[in-house]
């Protein structure tokens, strides 16, 4: 999961006409770096980005893609075109970004009248919840333990920041 921080209140301050501008290219690169990282783009919640990788096909290293993917997402936000739009209407673009893996329900769901390819499932609910973390811990890429696990050594520099147990999940024993 992939969020601009403080999005309702630049909803607030910028105009509606630069909002679609500023939303539409923000989405265009997102979805250029999923893609090209082998990611899937499941849809677009508002100003967030639910992207997956391995459904409906089994990517190897998926873990490894998604992470590297949600660091060059958040790199984004600080190059050109992004930063230079979002100042341009007096804005700083900033993203918080939400990584786990597990296995997940894919297929088309809805209803009779409306449907659509997606995944549901525990390791989609977690990865939701620690994009939403981010805000507590001020940082902008945060992944799970079990995606931690699937990195192997000397991939990427990791911090530990502390177990956490998150609101509505049973906790570990």
């Amino acid at each position: 999961f992939v969020d601009i921080q403080g999005f309702t209140s630049l909803c607030e301050r910028v105009p509606v006409h630069e909002l679609s501008e500023l939303v539409e290219s923000y989405f265009e690169r997102m979805s250029h770096i999923v893609m090209q990282h082998d990611g899937l783009i499941d849809k677009f919640i508002g100003d967030c980005v639910m992207a997956v990788w391995g459904a409906p096909f089994l990517i190897p290293n998926h873990e490894v893609k998604a992470t590297l993917c949600g660091l060059l997402l958040n790199r984004e936000t600080f190059c050109d075109p992004l930063k230079s739009q979002f100042e341009q209407c007096g804005e700083v673009l900033s993203v918080r970004i939400g990584i786990n893996s597990g296995e997940v329900l894919a297929g088309n769901m809805g209803s009779t009248q409306r449907m659509n390819y997606t995944v549901i499932g525990d390791p989609v609910n977690l990865a939701a919840r620690l994009e939403s973390l981010n805000k507590q811990f001020d940082t902008r890429v945060l992944i799970s333990a079990a995606v931690r696990e699937k990195l192997g050594r000397g991939i990427f520099v990791l911090r530990f920041l502390m177990p956490i147990a998150v609101v509505g999940k049973r906790p570990l024993r």
